[in-house]
């Protein structure tokens, strides 16, 4: 706030409704005494000699503001919503794999009468990829690469996405198994299963096994902390999959043709 702003009189005379006015003399008290412990002069708005200083000492151009504005990166000066498309991912990073975790939304169409609804719901995308060049990994300090061009990924429809969420998960864990060409002529050649276990040591073991022609299995250990994330990003995911955020919303954002 500007120094002549804080030491800047009330003047009560401006049109204000009887309930601001308790806010403007609290305003008004707030203003003297900052404009007192800052040192300004009695008359005008002479700065004492401190005074004077901090304001010299003070980047000009960076004023707080209490707007509410998206996230921006200072460096780059990008926001999210200005983009025509926003990635994120959750990523855990160990010494033999890594695993990604991102959504993808679902697929909404018109009718002719204007109203809308989901054509597909969304998934939850689990993926894996092991360290690159298949060595050890957890040696050293350097920089870890994996091959993601040899990734695998298992998809979480809303429903098995509740496996994350079931209570006794830390009790039990899961298995889910998934043919990627069930119903089409290569329905059986390739399968792959998700298994989430726990370990003595309260940890847990995310796997994903792969058969057929690019056969594969990927273990990633996962601390409670990191469970914890995972599990709230599947709670908070599961509403927005089969778009009931957007009927509590009253907003919808259309993709694909509409329909005649």
């Amino acid at each position: 706030l500007p120094i002549s702003e804080i030491a800047s009189p009330f003047r009560p005379g401006r049109d204000l409704d009887a309930a601001r006015l308790p806010t403007c003399r609290m305003l008004h008290m707030l203003r003297s005494t900052t404009a007192a412990s800052l040192g300004l002069a009695a008359r005008g708005n002479a700065l004492s000699p401190a005074a004077a200083a901090l304001r010299r000492a003070t980047p000009r151009g960076r004023q707080l503001s209490t707007t509410p504005r998206a996230y921006q990166d200072d460096a780059t000066g990008v926001t999210p919503a200005a983009n025509s498309k926003a990635y994120a991912k959750f990523s855990v990073y160990k010494g033999k794999a890594a695993m990604q975790m991102s959504l993808i939304g679902p697929t909404w169409r018109t009718t002719a009468s204007g109203s809308v609804y989901i054509e597909r719901e969304g998934v939850i995308f689990m993926e894996f990829a092991s360290v690159a060049g298949g060595g050890a990994g957890g040696q050293g300090f350097g920089e870890r690469l994996y091959d993601w061009s040899s990734k695998v990924v298992f998809a979480l429809k809303p429903t098995e996405a509740g496996y994350l969420l079931d209570k006794d998960l830390t009790m039990k864990g899961f298995e889910l198994f998934h043919d990627p060409d069930k119903g089409r002529e290569n329905e059986g050649q390739m399968r792959k299963t998700f298994t989430v276990k726990q370990n003595p040591d309260a940890s847990f073991f995310f796997t994903v096994n792969q058969t057929g022609a690019n056969k594969s299995s990927i273990t990633v250990p996962v601390t409670p902390a990191e469970l914890a994330v995972i599990r709230n990003l599947a709670a908070y995911s599961v509403p927005r999959l089969v778009g009931l955020d957007i009927v509590c919303d009253g907003m919808h954002t259309m993709q694909g043709s509409p329909m005649g």
